[in-house]
């Protein structure tokens, strides 16, 4: 199977630029190997979520990543082999982030 492509959204990014560097590169170096390859690597979270991308509104599974005491939390769209980045933070707080979606 060929490495899935990595798409990170604004949230993600500004998510993301406010942990330390260190941090930061140890989730990205792990986004780089392990989702990559095996997207569906992440535990799948419960339920289902309301998530706005662009212009449209889909309601999907998420997954979450662990990388030591922080979470990545994505969606995985199997069909266009997509691993979408929407949160990333300290697990004590990251998944109350997900009723803002």
């Amino acid at each position: 199977m060929s490495q899935a492509e990595i798409m990170k959204t604004p949230t993600f990014e500004k998510l993301l630029s406010k942990l330390s560097p260190e941090v930061q590169e140890r989730i990205l170096s792990e986004i780089a190997t392990v989702l990559a390859e095996n997207p569906e690597a992440g535990k799948l979270l419960k339920g289902t979520y309301t998530v706005k991308f662009a212009d449209t509104t889909l309601r999907i599974k998420l997954r979450s990543l662990r990388v030591g005491d922080y979470r990545v939390i994505y969606w995985y769209n199997r069909f266009k082999n997509e691993v979408w980045l929407l949160l990333v933070g300290h697990r004590k707080w990251v998944y109350k982030l997900l009723k803002r979606l």
